[in-house]
């Protein structure tokens, strides 16, 4: 099928790589401070320094420089069978500022997905969005997901802000492939086995919204 054909084509290209404040806001600031500042929030806030201290930036930095961020080895072949996983759902904003989400985006095309979680891993992921954007300018039914994610309720109040200073660093023929997510990457991570949230990921998501091949760094 073509979207079998789209698929195998852009993971053999892959082989061959080694690698202000805002306008408006929909329930107020006064919301937004009281879901700051809430028990659940205190509670959450409290679990992830204990977190932080058992597994935080210290240890993913000494990964990094164990590993050069290939934390583990690019599938070699599309994933089949029982290897196949659903690529979770998230919601989040365009960089025209429209809501939107993964699964709406992700449907009926194959996709390339990158994952960002820190200005870190930024870098990787643009190599590998590099060595795709010319399969995707090619074929109608490929396409390219970039999603970012900005943790920290406190910074969905400067939303507008922060999307505008994300698109002026984002390529023009990438702007429309921006999604941004003012979410914990926690659920996402679990989902997809990241554990590192300092590289930047690589994901190849066919038409059914399940992910085929994966890669890091």
């Amino acid at each position: 099928s073509p979207s079998c054909r789209a698929l195998t084509q852009t993971r053999s290209e892959f082989r061959s790589f080694r690698c202000g404040a805002p306008s408006h806001f929909k329930k107020g600031w006064l919301y937004e401070f009281k879901q700051i500042f809430s028990k659940e929030a205190k509670l959450e806030r409290e679990r992830k320094l204990q977190e932080e201290a058992t597994r935080g930036q210290f240890w993913e930095l000494r990964e990094i420089e164990a590993t050069g961020g290939k934390l583990f080895e690019a599938d070699v072949d599309l994933l089949q069978g029982n290897e196949v996983f659903p690529f979770p759902n998230q919601d989040g904003f365009l960089l025209n500022g429209e809501k939107a989400s993964t699964s709406e985006i992700l449907g009926g095309k194959v996709s390339l997905v990158t994952v960002c979680m820190r200005d870190m891993g930024r870098p990787m992921v643009e190599s590998w969005t590099n060595k795709f954007k010319s399969i995707a300018a090619q074929q109608h039914d490929v396409q390219i997901l970039q999603l970012s994610y900005v943790e920290g309720r406190m910074y969905k109040l400067f939303k507008s802000s922060m999307i505008g200073a994300l698109k002026s660093r984002t390529p023009e023929e990438l702007q429309a492939a921006g999604l941004v997510a003012f979410d914990d990457s926690e659920p996402l991570r679990k989902q997809l086995g990241i554990k590192n949230r300092l590289v930047g990921y690589a994901f190849l998501v066919d038409p059914e919204r399940q992910g085929r091949w994966r890669g890091a760094g």
